[in-house]
């Protein structure tokens, strides 16, 4: 994911795309689930990322995991 972020960074077209900014007042409290975009960028005094790793064994809907679409559309096993 790494490698696909950077590449991102250095992909000219993909930073020329219209971004969607999102803005939200002090003191509220917002969430937001990334697992289905490249990127996400926070920012603010008390501003937190988290990652939770869960075991494929244990989601309702593996198949639809981000890893599982990686390894379907790449042909590998990726874990």
């Amino acid at each position: 994911m790494l490698h696909f972020h950077d590449w991102l960074k250095e992909n000219e077209p993909y930073q020329k795309e219209e971004h969607t900014r999102s803005e939200f007042p002090s003191g509220c409290t917002w969430m937001v689930y990334t697992d289905g975009v490249p990127h996400a960028a926070l920012s603010g005094q008390y501003a937190l990322e988290h990652t939770y790793i869960v075991p494929r064994a244990a989601l309702v809907a593996p198949e639809l995991a981000p890893i599982d679409v990686l390894e379907k559309l790449s042909g590998t096993a990726l874990s």
